[in-house]
């Protein structure tokens, strides 16, 4: 007898493995999404932290207090620094040290399009005759 055609049997295989591919890749994609979503957010806030620095150099006036909740990372005892506590992304965005998302001038977390990052802090500091700026995140 010559068959031509595939069995149920061979149709149902078949199909399993590519239902098998197709969650292998989607779920390798979204790894892939979601790490580029990560990346992109850790660039925000070093631009963040850039722009903040320019702000410091630019209001060098501001930048004297003598304590700071939070000394800079990897702070020498044997060196002095002052900070400016209270700037916001915010304020870098209205003073055009950031551009905008949108025309409101939100900043967006690119892992949650939902969530505004204006609100995050930014501390400024002078340190070793620089200025840096470090961001304070969860």
């Amino acid at each position: 007898m010559n068959k031509k055609g595939f069995t149920l049997v061979e149709l149902l295989a078949t199909i399993g493995i590519i239902a098998v591919l197709l969650i292998l890749v989607m779920s390798i994609s979204s790894s892939i999404a979601n790490n580029t979503k990560i990346g992109v957010y850790n660039e925000k806030i070093k631009s963040f932290e850039a722009a903040g620095a320019l702000w410091g150099q630019e209001n060098r006036g501001l930048v004297m207090q003598s304590t700071c909740q939070y000394p800079p990372l990897n702070f020498d005892d044997n060196y002095t620094y002052t900070c400016y506590e209270g700037l916001k992304v915010d304020d870098l965005v209205k003073q055009k040290y950031i551009k905008a998302d949108n025309e409101n001038g939100d900043i967006f977390d690119p892992r949650d399009k939902n969530v505004r990052l204006n609100d995050l802090e930014i501390i400024v500091y002078h340190y070793y005759n620089n200025y840096y700026a470090r961001v304070l995140v969860d």
